[in-house]
C-alpha cells in the first residue's frame, strides 16, 4: 500500500505546474514510475498464498 502512495506522490510532483503550465501524465510515465518503484518484484515470502489449488478425493459408488 505504501508503494502505491509513493508512486502517486512521485507522479503528482512530476505534474506540478512549471512556468504556469500544467503537464499531462503520459502512460509511459506511469509505466516507468511503477518499474522504478520495483513494486512488482516481491519475494515469495511476502506474497500471500492465494489461488493455490485444492484437491479433494472422494470415494465413488
Amino acid at each position: 500500500m505504501h508503494a502505491a502512495a509513493d508512486i502517486l506522490r512521485s507522479l503528482y510532483v512530476d505534474t506540478a505546474p512549471m512556468r504556469g503550465q500544467i503537464q499531462d501524465i503520459e502512460p509511459e510515465q506511469i509505466h516507468l514510475a511503477i518499474k522504478e518503484a520495483r513494486v512488482l518484484e516481491q519475494s515469495a515470502e511476502s506474497v500471500p498464498e492465494y489461488g493455490k489449488a485444492v484437491n479433494i478425493k472422494t470415494k465413488r459408488g
